[in-house]
Protein backbone atom coordinates (compact mmCIF):
# COMPACT_ATOMS: atom_id res chain seq x y z
CA UNK A 1 0.00 0.00 0.00
CA UNK A 2 2.88 2.40 0.69
CA UNK A 3 4.03 2.10 -2.91
CA UNK A 4 0.59 3.11 -4.19
CA UNK A 5 0.53 6.12 -1.85
CA UNK A 6 3.99 7.11 -3.07
CA UNK A 7 2.90 6.88 -6.72
CA UNK A 8 -0.19 8.99 -6.00
CA UNK A 9 1.95 11.59 -4.26
CA UNK A 10 4.42 11.56 -7.15
CA UNK A 11 1.65 12.03 -9.70
CA UNK A 12 0.26 14.98 -7.74
CA UNK A 13 3.70 16.58 -7.56
CA UNK A 14 4.25 16.09 -11.30
CA UNK A 15 0.87 17.66 -12.07
CA UNK A 16 1.71 20.64 -9.84
CA UNK A 17 5.07 21.01 -11.58
CA UNK A 18 3.45 20.84 -15.02
CA UNK A 19 1.01 23.59 -13.97
CA UNK A 20 3.96 25.87 -13.14
CA UNK A 21 5.57 25.57 -16.56
CA UNK A 22 5.09 28.77 -18.49
CA UNK A 23 6.07 27.41 -21.85
CA UNK A 24 6.35 23.96 -23.30
CA UNK A 25 8.93 24.62 -25.96
CA UNK A 26 11.51 21.93 -26.46
CA UNK A 27 14.97 23.31 -25.89
CA UNK A 28 16.85 20.38 -27.42
CA UNK A 29 16.04 17.25 -29.40
CA UNK A 30 16.33 13.76 -28.00
CA UNK A 31 16.48 10.72 -30.26
CA UNK A 32 17.18 7.19 -29.04
CA UNK A 33 20.10 5.40 -30.64
CA UNK A 34 18.94 2.35 -32.62
CA UNK A 35 20.21 -0.92 -31.25
CA UNK A 36 19.42 -4.62 -31.45
CA UNK A 37 15.79 -5.17 -30.52
CA UNK A 38 15.05 -7.51 -27.64
CA UNK A 39 12.37 -9.84 -29.01
CA UNK A 40 11.34 -10.81 -25.46
CA UNK A 41 9.84 -7.35 -24.91
CA UNK A 42 6.54 -6.65 -26.71
CA UNK A 43 6.56 -3.84 -29.29
CA UNK A 44 4.01 -1.78 -27.32
CA UNK A 45 6.18 -1.95 -24.21
CA UNK A 46 9.32 -0.94 -26.13
CA UNK A 47 7.54 2.05 -27.65
CA UNK A 48 6.15 3.13 -24.27
CA UNK A 49 9.56 2.79 -22.62
CA UNK A 50 11.21 4.79 -25.41
CA UNK A 51 8.62 7.57 -25.20
CA UNK A 52 9.00 7.79 -21.42
CA UNK A 53 12.81 7.89 -21.74
CA UNK A 54 12.65 10.71 -24.31
CA UNK A 55 10.23 12.70 -22.14
CA UNK A 56 12.37 12.21 -19.03
CA UNK A 57 15.62 13.20 -20.74
CA UNK A 58 14.05 16.15 -22.55
CA UNK A 59 12.72 17.59 -19.29
CA UNK A 60 15.97 17.12 -17.33
CA UNK A 61 17.23 20.57 -16.22
CA UNK A 62 20.68 19.22 -15.27
CA UNK A 63 21.17 17.73 -18.70
CA UNK A 64 20.02 20.96 -20.30
CA UNK A 65 22.54 22.93 -18.24
CA UNK A 66 25.30 20.48 -19.15
CA UNK A 67 24.48 20.98 -22.84
CA UNK A 68 24.70 24.76 -22.37
CA UNK A 69 28.10 24.40 -20.71
CA UNK A 70 29.38 22.16 -23.51
CA UNK A 71 28.09 24.61 -26.12
CA UNK A 72 29.83 27.48 -24.33
CA UNK A 73 33.07 25.49 -24.24
CA UNK A 74 32.77 24.63 -27.94
CA UNK A 75 32.10 28.25 -28.89
CA UNK A 76 34.72 29.82 -26.64
CA UNK A 77 37.41 29.65 -29.33
CA UNK A 78 40.05 28.48 -26.88
CA UNK A 79 41.33 25.03 -26.20
CA UNK A 80 40.57 23.61 -22.76
CA UNK A 81 43.59 23.05 -20.54
CA UNK A 82 43.51 19.32 -19.92
CA UNK A 83 47.14 19.01 -18.80
CA UNK A 84 47.66 19.27 -15.07
CA UNK A 85 50.90 20.55 -13.61
CA UNK A 86 52.76 17.49 -12.32
CA UNK A 87 55.49 19.43 -10.41
CA UNK A 88 55.93 18.49 -6.79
Amino acid sequence: MKKEVWFQSREQELEALEALKLDDKKRFTVKPVPYAINDDVPEETRVAMEEEWVKTVQDDPWLEEALHILADMANSGSEPNLVHDQKQ
